[in-house]
């Protein structure tokens, strides 16, 4: 191929060179790939969540504004029970009234929610942040007069 044994030695050498650089350069930008995976239901939970109103509220308004739904039962994926009450706050009274008017999607989506879930998703206050979180993601969307700020889960019973 080549008549100098050098030059050829050369060639070899930097085609070596290339290919450890392409391999570096892919496991590089696999492992600190930070990206969340499309694959991943919870991986833009808390992304969209970041977008709600933070004005801050009186207490009479704040209750003007909140929907409480007490004593729901559901199903976890495993079949477990779990019992459960929540506040829904919303960011006006005109929302408070269409969400109210709505009450059956918004159980629908509590319960359907709920069923996907295994009772390790909804331990501690990790799992009670990500209930919420997943909640408001799925519930704002439903809403045309105003947006939910906050839902509060004041009660959680399970096995």
């Amino acid at each position: 191929m080549f008549k100098n044994k050098l030059l050829q030695l050369g060639v070899i050498i930097l085609i070596a060179l290339a290919l450890i650089a392409v391999v570096v350069v892919i496991l590089f930008n696999t492992i600190l790939d930070t990206s969340p995976d499309p694959n991943d239901p919870n991986a833009n939970v808390k992304e969209k969540v970041e977008n709600v109103d933070s004005k801050k509220y009186t207490a009479d308004e704040l209750i003007e504004m909140s929907v409480h739904m007490n004593d729901l039962i559901a199903n976890l994926s495993n079949k477990d029970i779990v019992q459960l009450s929540l506040t829904f706050e919303l960011d006006s009274v005109d929302a408070k009234g269409e969400f109210e008017k709505l009450d059956y999607i918004t159980k629908d989506i509590v319960l359907k929610t709920i069923a996907d879930m295994k009772p390790e998703d909804i331990e501690g206050a990790k799992g009670i942040d990500f209930l919420s979180a997943t909640l408001m993601n799925k519930i704002n969307p439903k809403l045309t007069e105003g947006k939910l700020r906050e839902i509060y889960v004041t009660k959680l019973i399970q096995p």
